[in-house]
């Protein structure tokens, strides 16, 4: 119960992460050690307001002190919420009869500390007995028929440990591995790795080594199934645990159960799932690497064109008409011309003079800014215009304006 109630306070939060409410039911010493002060249960009813607040304060010191008053009342409103609920946990789970001794004729159980009705029932109850023991023993033999889950079942077992330790009848940890594997060995668990558990000396068949060995086949049968697609939504319950070690629900027997082996993946078969995984890798990696290489060599074409267009409108702007020239040249010229007058006709409806942007320079749409420009590059500078030209694309002006005008 103690242990019950002080995993539950300790859930509680307080803010600031200076106290625990474990407080109420911890021993004093413990829980300066654990603090580095004592717990204040706050019993002296507290003010709705801070009278140490001086009526000339500034603002700033009144507003941090209301709000370090209004903390320590919210605290201690917490704390008697708890108190109360606690006691109505007591009075529900213990009869009555084990509790009156602590019943004030005026107060009833309303001023007693929960710290009490501990100590009270650890003093006054008799205790665990020789015989609770020996039903305990019993009831562990049928605890991995109830629920196969390795770790679950390994703190049931320690739990029970602890409770025979209190009654003066301990359970020993050879015991404990003793008992396990009877228990996994009537269920028909882990029957493709027992192998790993049965080769190991007598000697060093330990509690320890028992925990060790079961923790990794509960890991490996999670593997295989996760392989096998057969996990489903109710994965990690105890049903769908006792279903998976092909164990009948409710077996008290340690004599084997009709019901068929558990279905698993053969080995070849989790070789072939591992190969098609492999396989799958190695395409996605193939096909991602001509794409990379498609378009790297799209990139080269594509600015090799660009710089031939360019040229061409130096040549034809600084040139200019050549009369005398042969029917070849002409008809060159004339292809020219056409190349030309398309590259402004596919531009005219994407690029404006007077545009421009952080990343991509002067060549620019009438809605592309370098604000909201959707392809920022490094060094890009979102408050910046023509005027006042930064980024990468402070350098790629090529004129661009002039052609269009033109």
């Amino acid at each position: 119960m103690t242990e019950f109630l002080s995993n539950l306070l300790q859930s509680i939060n307080i803010p600031g992460g200076l106290d625990s409410l474990s407080g109420l039911i911890d021993s004093p010493a413990d829980y300066r050690a654990a603090y580095g002060h004592a717990f204040d249960r706050l019993v002296t009813p507290i003010a709705a307001y801070d009278p140490k607040i001086d009526s000339d304060a500034s603002n700033a010191v009144r507003v941090k002190s209301e709000r370090a008053w209004t903390a320590k009342l919210d605290l201690q409103r917490l704390i008697r919420t708890v108190e109360r609920q606690l006691r109505t946990f007591f009075a529900t789970i213990v009869e009555e009869t084990w509790l009156l001794p602590l019943k004030d004729p005026t107060t009833f159980y309303n001023k007693v500390e929960i710290r009490e009705y501990l100590r009270h029932l650890t003093t006054s109850s008799g205790g665990l007995e020789a015989t609770d023991i020996v039903e305990l023993q019993a009831a562990m033999l049928h605890w991995w028929a109830e629920d196969p889950r390795v770790p679950e079942y390994i703190n049931r077992l320690e739990d029970a440990q602890k409770k025979a330790t209190r009654a003066s009848l301990p359970i020993t940890d050879d015991w404990l591995a003793a008992i396990a594997t009877m228990s996994l060995l009537s269920a028909g668990s882990f029957p493709k790795l027992r192998i790993e558990w049965d080769g190991l000396a007598p000697a060093s068949k330990t509690w320890a080594a028992w925990k060790t060995w079961a923790l990794k086949s509960q890991k490996t049968m999670e593997r295989e199934q996760r392989a096998s697609g057969t996990r489903g939504d109710v994965f990690g319950t105890a049903a769908a645990a006792a279903d998976t070690h092909g164990i009948v629900p409710k077996t008290h027997s340690f004599r084997p159960t009709a019901a068929d082996a558990p279905s698993q993946p053969l080995l070849a078969d989790l070789d072939r799932y591992l190969d098609n995984m492999a396989a799958a890798v190695t395409n996605e990696k193939a096909v991602l690497d001509t794409l990379v290489s498609s378009n790297a060599e799209l990139t080269k074409l594509t600015s090799a064109k660009i710089s031939k267009l360019e040229q061409l409108l130096l040549d034809l702007k600084t040139s200019g008409p050549r009369p005398t020239q042969s029917s070849a040249l002409r008809t060159q010229d004339n292809s020219d011309t056409r190349a030309v007058s398309q590259l402004r006709a596919a531009i005219k409806h994407k690029w404006v003079p007077g545009g421009y942007c952080s990343s991509h320079g002067w060549g620019v749409g009438p809605d592309h800014t370098s604000a909201n420009c959707k392809g920022k590059r490094p060094g890009h500078v979102d408050n910046v215009t023509r005027a006042n030209p930064q980024g990468p694309g402070a350098t790629r002006n090529k004129g661009w304006d002039d052609f269009l005008s033109a």
